[in-house]
């Protein structure tokens, strides 16, 4: 196994060169998911890639964002620079950046970012056909998941193995962008989850967990056959990057867990109250929960003087030669647009309770796939109305819960469900084989007409576009397949592997009761749902409506508007449904235009 350290500094990279990484990553100071780092400038970068070339260490470089159309024709540049200067591999997040490289640098190794949320066998598959030499799993698959992804996987595996974790799936959160415009999935995450909320009748910081530790389980990730070991960091000092490398160096080089004195020293140089390795145990629960308090700071500033005077000299290592891979002049022509002939409402409700008498308003109704299967009656009742019957399909499934998912969806199908909506790469291919018609959902975070062509190529039938995108920016899109917008409801800001009801005591594991809401500083509540797997839903504390805005949506060129009914009942749906079939009704008391005026940063 390689150990791939983090640089956000020159400092910082030496100090992983020296204490033994075998690749280091950072970010060029344009286009990646740390925009408040100390990223490198373009000669800074040449002369890093140099060093560590001249040391036989690897350069993986992180493009790991969101790119609009505008954006995209810059990327390309750079990346044709970054080839020039030598890197080794792009980390990249952006399903049409993705696309655009593999055909304008085929022999260029592109490892598909955390960000894109893979947490299962089929997201890996489906990663590698686009054209991934390596996936970094999501931080959040298990051990017995792991075994199942690593077997003869057809890439390369990445594992997140030290440091920060975020409280929601990377890719998959977008409360920061939503509460300040700026987006996580831009690198410009503001942090909302260490903040103080109150829950249940607790209070603190509800959001915030523990760094990440995996030094106790070494031996079996070698054992499964986990390509590269990475330890976060690139906002950190390089004295914490020397001693965490050092650290992981030397466990991994003799086939050790890390020693209780070695916990001790990675403790001191930074944690957030101590370590969890609760995701990949199955330790879910409170004691995953962790905040940055002066003991730990003080443990720190005593470690530091120590670190500095301990330099480490690393491994003897041949130089390694500049690798050269030609890149296109030019990106392939941009897809055509799919004419629009009549827009459709489409809608995605949380209950059967919820379907509405105008039901016949919509030309799909959906329902999540636990509840549709406990209702399979419904599919009729939908059908009877004129509508298409779907299935929302959970956010997340690991391979352990495969099987559960493909007997309710084998179920649903025969009850004559056809449509399915599809959250990310992990659950295409299992919608198309059991016959459902697969349309993408906005947490796909499709971002630029590339990544709608992406989409496309993959067999989408429709997709939803991000919805951190702008009125205008959605209007320029080139669209080759039928795109929709979220139009109406409560927004899912974050999904998590963390119950919130097993934090308060309230969860057992077979009764889930999940209080309502979250509440944050400002006394914003946010509604808090239950999702597929004892998972948690924490939707937006405002509803985006945008039905009195008829004209603007008429020119973007949509083919649906999708809306998203979560706490509303069966009156305030029908009501919602009446106000987009007409148009011009003014909106509720609270309520928000979302990201649709200005986008985010």
């Amino acid at each position: 196994m390689e150990i791939l350290s983090p640089a956000g500094s020159m400092q910082a990279l030496r100090a992983a060169v020296r204490a033994g990484a075998d690749a280091v990553y950072f970010g060029g100071s344009l286009y990646n998911a740390r925009q408040y780092a100390k990223n490198f400038g373009p000669d800074e970068l040449r002369e890093a890639v140099d060093y560590c070339h001249q040391n036989g260490v690897r350069v993986n470089l992180t493009v790991n964002t969101l790119y609009t159309d505008r954006e995209l024709p810059g990327v390309l540049d750079y990346v044709r620079f970054l080839c020039d200067a030598g890197v080794d591999a792009l980390i990249v997040q952006d399903l049409g950046l993705l696309s655009l490289l593999r055909r304008m640098a085929p022999g260029l190794p592109l490892h598909a970012s955390t960000q894109m949320t893979i947490h299962n066998r089929e997201g890996v598959e489906t990663a590698a056909r686009l054209g991934a030499s390596r996936v970094v799993l999501a931080r959040e698959v298990p051990l017995c998941d792991l075994e199942t992804i690593c077997a003869d996987a057809p890439a390369e595996i990445e594992l997140f193995v030290h440091g920060a974790l975020c409280y929601s799936y990377s890719g998959g959160c977008y409360m920061s962008a939503v509460i300040g415009r700026r987006s996580g999935n831009r690198g410009r995450c503001a942090g909302p989850c260490r903040l103080p909320w109150r829950f249940a009748g607790s209070a603190g910081e509800l959001l915030s967990l523990r760094d990440l530790s995996l030094a106790q389980h070494l031996p079996e990730l070698a054992r499964l056959g986990v390509t590269t070991l990475k330890i976060e960091g690139r906002m950190k000092r390089p004295e914490y990057v020397s001693s965490v490398t050092r650290v992981y160096r030397d466990a991994v080089a003799q086939n050790r867990p890390v020693s209780r004195e070695e916990m001790k020293l990675l403790a001191d140089i930074f944690s957030r109250s101590g370590f969890t390795d609760g995701y990949f145990t199955g330790r879910t629960g409170p004691a995953m929960l962790g905040m940055r308090r002066e003991d730990d700071e003080a443990h720190y500033r005593r470690l530091l003087a120590m670190e500095r005077s301990h330099p480490g000299r690393g491994r003897a290592r041949a130089p390694i030669e500049k690798p050269a891979y030609t890149m296109a002049a030019e990106p392939p022509e941009p897809p055509r647009s799919v004419p629009v002939r009549q827009r459709a409402l489409y809608g995605q409700f949380r209950s059967v309770r919820q379907l509405p008498q105008n039901l016949n308003l919509l030309a799909l109704a959906a329902l999540p796939l636990e509840e549709f299967a406990a209702h399979p009656d419904a599919a009729a009742r939908i059908a009877r109305a004129g509508c298409i019957p779907a299935v929302t399909l959970p956010r997340i499934w690991f391979d352990s819960e495969r099987a559960a998912v493909v007997r309710l969806l084998t179920r649903l199908r025969g009850a004559g469900v056809t449509h399915a909506f599809v959250h990310n790469l992990g659950q295409i291919e299992t919608a198309r084989e059991l016959g459902f018609i697969p349309i993408g959902d906005f947490a796909l975070n499709l971002f630029n007409s590339s990544a709608l062509e992406a989409a496309h190529g993959l067999g989408l039938a429709g997709a939803t576009v991000s919805a951190e995108l702008s009125l205008p920016q959605i209007r320029d899109l080139k669209k080759p397949l039928p795109c929709g917008l979220f139009a109406y409801g409560r927004l899912p800001l974050m999904v998590s592997e963390n119950c919130l009801g097993k934090n308060a005591a309230r969860c057992d594991g077979r009764r889930c009761r999940l209080p309502d809401t979250l509440t944050d500083r400002r006394r914003e509540r946010f509604p808090v749902l239950r999702e597929f797997g004892c998972r948690n839903l924490i939707c937006n504390s405002k509803i985006l409506y945008l039905a009195d805005k008829p004209e603007q949506l008429q020119k973007l060129g949509l083919a649906f508007l999708l809306l998203h009914f979560t706490t509303e009942d069966e009156a305030r749906c029908r009501e919602v449904l009446a106000s987009y079939a007409d148009g011009h009704r003014p909106p509720p008391a609270d309520f928000t235009r979302g990201l649709t005026q200005k986008g985010v940063e």
